[in-house]
């Protein structure tokens, strides 16, 4: 993941942002002292197949990563025919009932 500074703009348009590639596919980013998760996914079936899951889980009071929009308010970005889409950590993300 290569270019994951320049695909962590599609949120953070106007901030100082840094990123550290974790994995192939996975890049920790960083915005005013906060920590998100950069994933890349190969297809938008493969996507909307995790969101549909991160929902389900989340409905039944476990503890999920939160989708993070864009500036465009879209839940992820294509880029170079690749899809990305941007996470709060778990621990930053708590259901409260």
């Amino acid at each position: 993941m290569e270019q994951a500074l320049e695909i962590a703009k599609f949120w953070f348009q106007n901030e100082h942002v840094t990123a550290t590639v974790m994995q192939p596919k996975v890049a920790k980013v960083l915005c005013k002292n906060k920590e998100y998760i950069l994933k890349k996914t190969g297809s938008i079936k493969q996507l909307l197949v995790e969101f549909d899951v991160l929902k389900q889980l989340y409905e039944k009071g476990i503890k999920v990563q939160k989708v993070v929009k864009t500036e465009n308010d879209e839940q992820y970005v294509l880029y170079k025919e690749k899809y990305y889409c941007l996470f709060c950590p778990v621990t930053r993300f708590i259901k409260v009932k």
